[in-house]
C-alpha cells in the first residue's frame, strides 16, 4: 500500500516549491502565518531552506536584519565569498512577507515592514494566502480582479509617497497556500488570525454557531457574505493543497450556504497523476451549532486539562479594530511555565512584544513531540497518565538519573508526575534533551493540581447532574433550581463554579434539549417528510428563562461591584474581549471614584445595559440551538440513556454518528450536496420520464456519495474539541477491528487493509478548544509521490 502524505508533510510541500525564492531573504510573518509556522514547520525549518532569519510581520524594526548582515548571506543567499563585508553601506536586502489577512487589512505594516528598512530592500515578494478572486469579492476592499497587480501599484505609490526610491524595487504578489495548522499527522485546524476564522461570521456571530444570513452583494461583495465567502475560499485553498478535486456537501443551514459558495469556485485543476485517476475529496461541512454539547463538556482527560489551564500567546491584530466585527479564537501557541527553568512571563511580566515565553507544548520539529501528542489523545484517562509516567522515567533512564519519588501501584498522581519532570529540571542539560518530556509531564501536572483542577472538576459534576435531569429524569424544574443555586453560590463566592461554567452548562442544556423534548419524542415516525416544526425554544419556560436572566445579571453585577480585575478574568473569561475590556474600565472607575460617586453610577448603569443586551444576544441564539438538532433526520439525537452503565446519561457526539455511517457507507439523509443541475433532473424525471428514457440518464447522473471519493474530509464550522477526537478515533477503531477479526485468516486481514486504504479520508476534526476556531481532521488518502 502506497504510503499517505500526513497534514504535516502538505502543509510543507508549498514552502519547499519555493525554497529558492526565500533563501537569503527576510522572512516576515503575520499572526495567521506565524500560527502555520508554529504548528506545521518549526523555526527551523525555514531557516533550514535558506531564509536569514524569521520576524513578525506586526512588529516589524530594523533590528530584524541584524542577523542576516552578520550572516554575510547576500539577497541571492549566497555568501559574500572573497569580497570583504562592507560595513559602511548594506547590503540589498530582499523581503519575504507571508500573509494571510486580505492585504489592504496589513497594508500599514506592510509599508512599515519596508520603511523599517530603507533603501536597502531592493526586492519585495508577498505571499498572500488570499487569492485575488477571493480580495475581489469583499466590498471592504479596493482591489478587483486583478488584485495582485492593482496591490502592487498601491504599494509604490504609498513608498513613494514615504520619500522611499521605488526606481530600483522589485515588488511581487502571489498566491500560496496556507490554511493548514497541522496538529497531528492525521488533523489540522485553520490559522485563527487569518482573514479566513476572523471574518467568518453568520447570524451575528461566529459561522457555524447561529443561523445563515443571506449574501448581501452590495454591502459584501460577490458570493456569500464576505467573511463567509473568505472562508469558502480558504476551503477550497486546502484542496489544492491537497492536490484533489473537490466535492463538498453539508450539515446545517450555515454549512449549506458554505457548501454552495465552495462548488461555485474556480479552482485550479488538480496535477495529474501519470497512470492514475486524479484524486477526489469528499468535503462535509457541519454546523458546529447541530451538537454544542459535547464541546462544551468537562471530561476526565488529563489531555482535556492540559489544553483548558496552558496560557496561550495571543495574537497581533492587524491594522483594523477588532471592535470592526472579527471574530476572536483561541490561539493555538500554548506555553508551559517552568520557573526554574524556562518561565513563561519575563521578570517584568510578559515578555517583549507581549508574547508568552515558556516551553512550547506542540513542537513540529520534534517527531517524538507530535507521537506523544497522538497517543494521549487515543488513550482512557488512566491510561493517558500511566503513559506520562512511563515517558517521564523512561528520560531519567536515558540521562542515567534516578528518580527521586516512588511509584505507587494504582492511579498516577501529579505530585508523582511533578517530582519526576523536577528530576529533569535539576540537570539542564538533561532538561534541554529531554524537553519535549518535560513539558507534557509537566504541564499535566499543573492541570490536575490546584483550584483549576477543582474547578473542572466541578464543572463535569454539574454538567453530568444536567445531564441526567435533563434527558434520563426530565426534572427540568429540578435542574432550572440547580442552575439558580450554582448562580447564587457564584454571587457570593462560595464553591469552585464560576459564572463562566454555569453559562457552558447553559450551552449544554439548550442544546441538549431536543433528546428531552417530549414534542420530538415521535419525530422518526414521519420517515420521508419534513420533520414537524418545533414546538418550544427550549427546556424552560419564560418564567423560568426569566428567573435564569435575573440571576445571571445579579451575578455579574457584583462580580462588578465587589471584585477586582483578577476575580472579573476568572468569573468571566468567557465574555468577548471588548465586553470584557468594557468591564474592567466600570470595575477601574469605580475602585478609583468610589461606587457613590456620579461617574461609577454612569458607568454600573452603561454597563448594566450592555450586559442586558447581551443577555438577551445569549438567549436568542441559545433558542437556536435549541431547535437546530430538530430537523435532522439521521443525526438528530445525540444522547443514549442506560441505567446499567458507569453514566447512565452519555453523549455520542455528532461527528462520532457522522463517521461511523461513512465508514459503513449508510447514506445519511441529513448531508445535502448543493444542486447545480435541477433543472436538468426536471427535465429528465418529468419530461423524458414520461417515455421512459428518463431512468438510464438520471441514474447516470447520480451523484456520488461521499464514501465513494477517494477521501472524505469533515471540515466544522465554528471549532472542535478534543473529546470529539477521541471519540470519533473510538468509531475508526471499533470499525477497523470488525473489519479485521470474525476468522477467515489472511483474507480477513487483506479486507481491512483494502479498508483502510480505502477509508483513510475519514476524519474526525480536531481544535483544542472547546469554543475554538473552524477545525477539520483529514487524512490525504493519496500517494505522496505524485508528480513523479
Amino acid at each position: 500500500m502506497a504510503a499517505l502524505d500526513t497534514t504535516f508533510e502538505v502543509a510543507k510541500r508549498p514552502f519547499l516549491d519555493i525554497a529558492t525564492d526565500i533563501s537569503g531573504s527576510l522572512v516576515y510573518l503575520d499572526a495567521g502565518a506565524g500560527e502555520v509556522a508554529h504548528t506545521s514547520l518549526g523555526l527551523s525549518f525555514l531557516l533550514g531552506l535558506g531564509a536569514g532569519n524569521v520576524c513578525e510581520l506586526e512588529r516589524a524594526s530594523p533590528e530584524d536584519a541584524t542577523l542576516l548582515s552578520l550572516s554575510g548571506l547576500s539577497a541571492s543567499g549566497s555568501t559574500e565569498g572573497s569580497d570583504p563585508p562592507s560595513y559602511g553601506r548594506p547590503p540589498a536586502l530582499t523581503l519575504s512577507i507571508f500573509v494571510t489577512q486580505l492585504l489592504t487589512d496589513l497594508h500599514p505594516h506592510i509599508v512599515k515592514a519596508i520603511l523599517a528598512h530603507g533603501p536597502a530592500v531592493s526586492r519585495v515578494q508577498i505571499f498572500s494566502s488570499v487569492t485575488e478572486h477571493a480580495h475581489a469579492c469583499q466590498a471592504s476592499t479596493v482591489l478587483g480582479v486583478e488584485a495582485f497587480a492593482e496591490y502592487s501599484s498601491m504599494l509604490k505609490q504609498d513608498l513613494k509617497g514615504s520619500s522611499f526610491p521605488v526606481a530600483q524595487l522589485s515588488i511581487m504578489v502571489r498566491n500560496f497556500p496556507m490554511h493548514m495548522c497541522a496538529l497531528d499527522h492525521a488533523s489540522f485546524v485553520l490559522p485563527v488570525a487569518s482573514a479566513a476564522a476572523t471574518m467568518a461570521k453568520s447570524g451575528g456571530c461566529a459561522a457555524g454557531l447561529s443561523t445563515a444570513d443571506p449574501g448581501n452583494t452590495e454591502e459584501d461583495g460577490e458570493g456569500a457574505a464576505g467573511g463567509l465567502s473568505l472562508l469558502a475560499h480558504a476551503l477550497g485553498g486546502v484542496a489544492v493543497q491537497l492536490g484533489a478535486k473537490i466535492e463538498a456537501y453539508s450539515v446545517g443551514p450555515v454549512s449549506q450556504q458554505l457548501a454552495a459558495e465552495v462548488s461555485s469556485l474556480p479552482l485550479p485543476s488538480p496535477p495529474d497523476l501519470p497512470g492514475r485517476p486524479t484524486p477526489s475529496l469528499a468535503m462535509i461541512l457541519v454546523d458546529r451549532s447541530l451538537d454544542l454539547a459535547s464541546p462544551s463538556m468537562h471530561m476526565d482527560h488529563p489531555l482535556d486539562q492540559i489544553l483548558n489551564a496552558l496560557p496561550r500567546s495571543r495574537p497581533s491584530q492587524p491594522a483594523r479594530s477588532p471592535a470592526a466585527g472579527r471574530v476572536e479564537w483561541r490561539p493555538l501557541d500554548m506555553r508551559v511555565d517552568l520557573p526554574s527553568f524556562m518561565p513563561s512571563h519575563a521578570p517584568g511580566g510578559r515578555a517583549a512584544g507581549g508574547q508568552l515565553m515558556g516551553l512550547e507544548l506542540l513542537n513540529p520539529s520534534d517527531r517524538a513531540c507530535i507521537q506523544r501528542i497522538e497517543q494521549l489523545v487515543n488513550r482512557k484517562p488512566k491510561d493517558a497518565l500511566l503513559l506520562l509516567r512511563k515517558w517521564a522515567k523512561d528520560a531519567l533512564r536515558q540521562e542515567k538519573l534516578s528518580p527521586s519519588v516512588r511509584s505507587k501501584a494504582g492511579a498516577v498522581t501529579a505530585a508523582e508526575l511533578r517530582g519526576l519532570t523536577e528530576d529533569l529540571l535539576g540537570h539542564k542539560g538533561s532538561a534541554l534533551r529531554q524537553s519535549g518530556v518535560v513539558a507534557v509531564c509537566q504541564a499535566a501536572a499543573q492541570a490536575l493540581t490546584g483550584q483549576v483542577s477543582e474547578r473542572w472538576e466541578a464543572a463535569g459534576s454539574l454538567e453530568r447532574q444536567a445531564c441526567m435531569m435533563l434527558t434520563q429524569a426530565q426534572d427540568v424544574a429540578g435542574l432550572h433550581q440547580a442552575l439558580l443555586d450554582a448562580l447564587g453560590n457564584a454571587k457570593e463566592g462560595k464553591g469552585l463554579l464560576c459564572i463562566s461554567d454555569i453559562l457552558s452548562v447553559l450551552v449544554l442544556v439548550y442544546s441538549l434539549w431536543p433528546d428531552a423534548d417530549p414534542s420530538n419524542a415521535l419525530l422518526s415516525s414521519f420517515g420521508e417528510s419534513a420533520p414537524p416544526p418545533a414546538t418550544s425554544t427550549g427546556p424552560f419556560s419564560p418564567k423560568e428563562e426569566t428567573a435564569l436572566r435575573a440571576g445571571l445579571l445579579s451575578a455579574i453585577g457584583a462580580c462588578v461591584k465587589k471584585g477586582g480585575p483578577q476575580q472579573v478574568e476568572a468569573q468571566l473569561d468567557c465574555l468577548p474581549a471588548a465586553m470584557k475590556q468594557r468591564v474592567l474600565q466600570a470595575v477601574s472607575v469605580m475602585s478609583s471614584e468610589g461606587s457613590s460617586s456620579a461617574a461609577a453610577k454612569d458607568a454600573s448603569a452603561s454597563l448594566k445595559r450592555e450586559v442586558v443586551g447581551l443577555l438577551d444576544n445569549l438567549f436568542k441564539r441559545l433558542h437556536y440551538v435549541a431547535q437546530a438538532r430538530c430537523q435532522l433526520r439521521d443525526l438528530r439525537r445525540i444522547s443514549s440513556s442506560d441505567i446499567f452503565a458507569d453514566s447512565p446519561a452519555t453523549l455520542k457526539p455528532l461527528l462520532r454518528q457522522l463517521v461511523g455511517r461513512m465508514l459503513q457507507q449508510v447514506e445519511v439523509k441529513d448531508v445535502v450536496q448543493p444542486s447545480t443541475s435541477g433543472a436538468l433532473t426536471g427535465l429528465i424525471t418529468k419530461g423524458l420520464g414520461r417515455f421512459g428514457l428518463g431512468a438510464g440518464l438520471l441514474s447516470a447522473a447520480r451523484p456520488k456519495q461521499p464514501w465513494e471519493h477517494s477521501a472524505v474530509l469533515v471540515f466544522v464550522v465554528g471549532g472542535i474539541s478534543c473529546a470529539e477526537i477521541r471519540e470519533v478515533q473510538a468509531e475508526l477503531e471499533e470499525y477497523y477491528s470488525e473489519v479485521s477479526g470474525g476468522g477467515g485468516g489472511g483474507g480477513k486481514g487483506q479486507a481491512a487493509g483494502a479498508a483502510r486504504r480505502d477509508c483513510a479520508g475519514v476524519p474526525p476534526g480536531c481544535q483544542h478548544a472547546a469554543a475554538g476556531l473552524s477545525g477539520s481532521k483529514a487524512r490525504a488518502a493519496w500517494p505522496s509521490g505524485r508528480g513523479q
